[in-house]
């Protein structure tokens, strides 16, 4: 055997081989393949968004407050400021969730005005 054949000969298995892998993942896996299913993803009740949406703002609410401590007990003014603004940032955060809330649940039993003060 030549050196030329050599090398031809695995061009062509070589070429065969991306033949067979192509024409397989074109036809056989799509020709076997199932649809895939929907996951089975449960809706929630308008209460229990209401019930989420306030604990989301109450725990926004309890991480500006840490934030707000931090403000006062800062040595630097650098931090203060820092900590000044992520407690603006959560109070912010916290007042989305509960603005969804009346919007979710109109008859919800939890309070919604009073979720600012302890």
């Amino acid at each position: 055997m030549t050196v030329g054949f050599k090398i031809l000969s695995r061009i062509w298995s070589v070429t065969i081989l991306v033949i067979v892998t192509c024409s397989y993942s074109t036809f056989g896996a799509a020709a076997g393949g199932g649809a895939m299913k929907a996951p089975n993803v449960e809706r929630k009740s308008p209460d229990q968004l209401a019930i989420e949406n306030y604990n989301a703002g109450l725990r926004h609410r309890d991480k500006a407050w840490r934030h707000h401590e931090k403000v006062a007990t800062g040595t630097r003014e650098k931090d203060r400021t820092k900590y000044q603004k992520r407690a603006n940032k959560e109070f912010g955060k916290a007042a989305k969730p509960i603005a969804q809330l009346s919007n979710t649940n109109l008859n919800s039993t939890r309070p919604t005005q009073d979720w600012v003060m302890r």
